[in-house]
């Protein structure tokens, strides 16, 4: 790698997304300090090796995506743009984790065209969200395709207090428990406290049953409005 490649990449690597680059064989040349902090692994134990053995990421489907000849390899080739695409892949302490990446085909003057620079940001926490969402519209789905065949009775569920209501929406804004005790200013046991009690007075089984719930009446799932206290759940 030429000096100037060398200072580009110095400078890139000043953001907090994680990089790495590689050569002409996608042996990893040059690791970040952002991306040993995203992924655990130092630059002693992965220069040289190649990207997709480390990475050994894959999409949303279980698919492996980073592999010899990967799809970022063979558009390179063909001289085309490539979009940023999500990946899971796992940290060195076995933590699995998604990444959204950016591909930079960075010129060099080593009788290489390009360099390329792999950017990438953690975005588990994004994924988890949209997770959530998709598995509270699956629910929502449910209980209306329930309640059109008549096969239950709809029962009303018994009120909730004001810092239940409270509790509940911070949850459906995909806060996790240590995120509802820090906004609230309570421990954790008392947030689970106030779980339990949600769970016991809607006659439902999980959190995520409980957001589904919430996500109905907020938008008239039963045909009859419901209010809710302002400050407790967010517009």
């Amino acid at each position: 790698m030429d000096t100037p490649t060398r200072k580009a990449l110095q400078a890139l690597a000043n953001s907090a997304d994680g990089l790495f680059a590689v050569d002409a064989d996608y042996r990893i040349t040059f690791w970040s300090e952002s991306a040993e902090a995203i992924l655990g692994y130092a630059p002693w134990e992965v220069i040289g090796k190649p990207c997709w053995e480390v990475v050994h990421g894959k999409d949303s489907e279980g698919a492996v995506w980073c592999q010899q000849d990967c799809p970022v390899a063979r558009r390179l080739r063909e001289g085309k743009a490539i979009p940023n695409y999500d990946i899971q892949t796992q940290r060195r302490d076995g933590r699995r984790v998604w990444l959204n990446v950016s591909i930079i085909p960075l010129p060099q003057g080593d009788g290489l065209p390009y360099t390329p620079v792999h950017l990438f940001r953690d975005i588990t926490a994004r994924k988890g969200k949209e997770r959530l969402g998709e598995q509270v519209k699956a629910l929502v789905a449910q209980a209306a395709c329930t309640e059109e065949t008549g096969e239950s009775e709809r029962v009303s569920p018994a009120p909730l207090t004001p810092r239940e209501w409270e509790v509940l929406s911070l949850f459906a804004q995909g806060y996790s428990t240590a995120g509802v005790a820090k906004s609230l200013g309570v421990q954790k046991v008392t947030v689970q406290n106030h779980v339990q009690r949600i769970l016991g007075k809607l006659g439902v089984h999980s959190r995520t049953e409980a957001i589904a719930w919430l996500y109905r009446r907020r938008h008239g799932g039963d045909g009859r409005a419901l209010a809710l206290p302002r400050t407790a759940i967010p517009s």
